[in-house]
């Protein structure tokens, strides 16, 4: 099988983050003896590179000989639509919608964003890519319902790579990093920079409310590969983001079996379940403040990562998800364009 992703979100050297649930999803269908290519458009260096990328798609998608192609932006389903104009026999696309910020009321969108920001919250612009996939799946059960579409859809969350974020001993983690064994370890591991959707700002004022002192980690920094000695040697982690579709994060402190708090976003509330160890705040800094003081008191490992096994959250077993869709679409004779499987 044969499987062109086409992304606008791929870590770069520039931005080692960014996207990078998109390149860890391509490595775990590689495991599968799948042949991925990715079609990577750079929108951080300028917006009019979904145009001018256009005819590299169009030659990448000519010669590839692909079975499938997985888009994983909406911007990238209107590249692909034009290129569907110009290709003969274009392979089915899959779409894979994760943009949390269409759950933003009008009055919380981000005041700073310019004229062609503003078009990512346009759920119109959402909707009609939705409608132009031969596939949908939503990372998020209500996303596909908040934009309007009422196509069929199948829900997949990102999966989190449980070999790499798995449970450490708290002590010999704070000894690898250098860290204070005996204070109480608060991670934020979202880029403080990033305040307006990861509300940095709410989880600093929290901090005054709290009873006792702690020491604050914040992510921006921390390689991808050092997260989950991070986590381990949190004594909590928090999550105090504006919106979301689902978020890595969660998963990833599930999977090491650490106590976290968290905005009520995305799906959230959906994965925590009742499990202990995992509390849900509002977004309001005495609240979260609570929440906070309830897991330090906690204060042991949680079965976190037996949910996300038992919810199928692992790269492996989501990638198995999508290797039956891409099967399926691909046996499907004929396939009807919006119409599902």
């Amino acid at each position: 099988m044969r499987v062109l992703v086409v992304t606008n979100m791929y870590p770069t050297s520039e931005s080692p983050f960014y996207g990078i649930f998109v390149q860890e999803h391509v490595e775990a269908l590689r495991k599968f003896d799948v042949e991925v290519d990715v079609f990577f458009t750079n929108p951080k260096r300028t917006r009019a590179a979904y145009l001018m990328k256009l005819p590299a798609l169009i030659r990448q998608i000519r010669a590839g000989n692909y079975d499938i192609i997985h888009a994983q932006h909406s911007y990238c389903i209107y590249q692909l639509a034009l290129v569907r104009q110009l290709v003969h026999n274009c392979p089915p696309i899959i779409f894979t919608i994760h943009e949390g910020e269409a759950f933003l009321p009008k009055d919380l969108r981000d005041p700073k964003a310019d004229f062609l920001k503003q078009f990512v919250y346009s759920k119109r612009l959402k909707r009609w890519a939705l409608q132009m996939a031969d596939f949908v799946v939503s990372v998020e059960r209500r996303l596909p319902q908040v934009i309007g579409y009422e196509g069929p859809y199948e829900v997949i969350p990102p999966g989190v790579n449980t070999e790499l974020f798995r449970p450490k001993d708290l002590v010999e983690s704070r000894k690898e990093l250098g860290l204070p064994q005996f204070e109480q370890i608060i991670l934020f591991p979202a880029d403080p920079k990033r305040d307006f959707n990861k509300g940095f700002e709410l989880f600093q004022q929290s901090l005054a409310y709290l009873k006792r002192p702690v020491h604050v980690i914040t992510g921006g920094f921390i390689p991808h590969d050092q997260m989950p000695s991070y986590m381990n040697a949190a004594d909590v982690i928090v999550q105090t983001s504006r919106f979301e579709a689902s978020p890595m994060v969660v998963k990833e402190a599930m999977a090491c079996n650490r106590p976290m708090v968290s905005t009520d976003v995305g799906d959230v509330r959906e994965i925590f379940g009742d499990t202990p160890g995992y509390f849900l705040c509002a977004p309001d800094p005495k609240d979260i403040a609570e929440k906070i003081e309830q897991a330090l008191q906690f204060g042991q490992p949680t079965q976190g990562r037996a949910r996300i096994l038992e919810l199928g959250l692992s790269l492996e077993q989501t990638s198995r998800k999508y290797l039956r869709l891409y099967e399926q679409l691909i046996n499907q004779k004929n396939y009807i364009r919006g119409e599902g499987l």
